[in-house]
């Protein structure tokens, strides 16, 4: 159902009573639909004052933004999501996430379905905030600035709990892999495309929403049946002159924005699905009741030390930074206010209000080496001021002894800035490609697992018998392999035993000494007699030679 255009009402921004870093939330009620109508459904919510919504007749709720039906969509803009957008392109990471049941108006709110023939007043936030950012871009440059912009754009699927790119559909059916890196979470394999315009990169949302899967329920009739993260990706970077100008180096902040359009929670019973559609449902639900989860431990001060189920499913794996990391998030709870929906729009505003315990821990994405190379740059400029001005003011009587060990000093930290400098960029240009390689030995390590796995299941489905019967041998050798090489290991300690008692037994010392000792005795005797080689004692067979020799 779309929303009308209308003016702001009820919107307030209550941050002050909260924690600057804690998650905002918004609570946004569209009009009742024509089937609603049809079916003489009620208004089940109230709005006594500004900031609150109240549903049936006892239940309240307090929250940063309310906004009624007759807010439009540049009013939700204005209120609550402009600020977040100048955050981001100062460096910070940013996320939207819009929850609700399905039909609620969260692909709406946030304009993650097509935006060619729809009207200005009609857009959502992805496609406002696109225009912002270039905008802003676009006045920067026009001032000279010096800082030099690339921004990308990435657009994610979890379906039935497994990752697409709806970039890159052709390959992206397989399910990504999920890493943590020292940025934060990245997926492997994801793809990046670079943008120019604000054009480029709605066409990237229109072409990644065309993959998106969607389906007919009783309550929807284009029910979004996975949830989707479109994402964009904003560098700066620029040149930093150090105390001296031949020094420069590039200073360079990343910062991410996620707009997270959850699919709709849903009861069989209502949505009458069956099938495909209700095996879809089903794992729309185990995702939000994981994401529910991550909340309560997240918001709960109670359970401040609990462990936090972030991988218990996908999504919520991918918002590890939005929920409790580094990111100022603001989530979106779209309600309907039909007292047919009573149920389930009781449930968003529980869910939406246990959101707004979480605390973030954002910060500005920029290389901390390169801060702190700047800051000491900085000094260094403020020490050479303040040794020429107390030079001026002293009439040049300042002691040159003094002077000169400020400038060895000075000198000596310059120094160590360009050496540092030195360090960090042979450091960055060898962990980048260290990184390249670990992730294109990771791709290649997943594909040829798929590759396997594909071939062992198309195998098994034609050959069952020989698979088993391949695997029973490989058991069986690996088994007789290990057994031998028990046999032989237990062999050699048995063999070290023998060898140690050998050579530490005292008895058997002493008899092998006095073996040695008579054998030597008489041999010396027997040369003696007739200066016969000592050889000739161990030949049993020419004995009776050498005695004739001696007689």
């Amino acid at each position: 159902a779309s929303l009308p255009t209308g003016t702001l009402s009820g919107a307030k921004d209550r941050s002050s009573a909260m924690s600057k870093d804690a998650v905002k939330v918004a609570v946004r009620c569209r009009p009742l639909s024509s089937k609603e109508k049809a079916e003489r459904a009620k208004n089940c919510l109230r709005y006594p004052q500004e900031g609150q919504v109240v549903i049936g007749r006892s239940h309240a709720f307090t929250y940063d933004y309310v906004f009624e039906e007759a807010v439009d969509q540049q009013g939700v803009y204005d209120a609550c999501v402009r600020d977040l957008v100048n955050k981001f392109i100062k460096g910070f990471n940013a996320t939207i996430l819009a929850y609700g049941q399905t039909g609620s108006g969260k692909t709406y709110t946030m304009g993650t379905a097509s935006s060619h023939n729809v009207a200005y007043n009609s857009l959502g936030i992805v496609p406002r905030v696109v225009e912002h950012v270039f905008t802003t871009i676009e006045e920067t440059m026009s001032k000279g600035s010096d800082v030099r912009y690339e921004v990308k754009v990435q657009f994610l699927e979890i379906y039935n709990d497994s990752i697409n790119d709806l970039l890159n559909p052709q390959e992206g059916k397989s399910d990504l892999s999920i890493r943590e890196t020292k940025g934060g979470i990245s997926v492997l394999g994801a793809i990046e495309e670079a943008v120019k315009c604000p054009e480029d990169m709605l066409d990237s949302l229109d072409r990644g929403t065309a993959c998106r899967v969607t389906g007919s329920t009783a309550m929807n009739a284009t029910s979004s049946r996975s949830h989707a993260i479109f994402s964009m990706i904003l560098v700066q970077t620029k040149q930093v002159e150090l105390n001296d100008k031949a020094d420069v180096r590039q200073d360079t902040m990343v910062s991410k924005f996620h707009f997270v359009d959850l699919a709709g929670s849903e009861r069989v019973k209502r949505t009458g699905a069956t099938g495909e559609r209700m095996k879809e449902g089903i794992n729309i639900n185990k995702g939000l009741l994981a994401l529910g989860n991550v909340i309560s431990a997240l918001g709960d001060e109670k359970r401040k030390a609990a462990h936090v189920p972030f991988r218990d499913a996908k999504i919520t794996r991918l918002l590890q930074d939005s929920l409790g990391g580094n990111s100022k998030t603001l989530m979106i709870a779209c309600c309907s206010p039909s007292d047919t929906n009573f149920d389930e729009t009781l449930n968003t505003l529980k869910y939406a209000n246990r959101a707004r315990n979480i605390k973030n821990k954002p910060i500005i994405n920029r290389d901390p080496m390169a801060a702190k190379m700047e800051a000491m740059s900085k000094r260094i400029k403020q020490l050479e001021a303040i040794v020429a001005g107390e030079g001026k003011s002293l009439g040049g009587g300042v002691d040159s002894e003094a002077h000169e060990e400020i400038m060895n000093q000075l000198l000596n930290t310059e120094m160590e800035v360009k050496r540092l400098n030195r360090r960090l960029e042979s450091t960055r240009q060898n962990l980048s490609q260290m990184r390249d390689r670990v992730v294109t030995l990771e791709t290649e390590r997943d594909r040829y697992r798929l590759k396997h796995d594909n071939l062992k299941t198309k195998v098994q489905e034609k050959h069952p018998d020989l698979l088993s019967e391949q695997d029973q041998k490989d058991d069986e050798e690996s088994a007789k392999e290990q057994k031998e090489m028990t046999i032989i290991g237990q062999l050699r300690r048995k063999i070290m035993d023998l060898e140690s008692k050998l050579d530490t037994d005292p008895l058997t010392v002493m008899r092998s000494k006095s073996s040695r000792s008579l054998l030597a005795k008489s041999s010396e005797r027997r040369i003696s007699l007739g200066g016969v080689s000592t050889t000739n004692l161990d030949d049993d067979d020419d004995d009776d030679d050498d005695d004739e020799e001696v007689e």
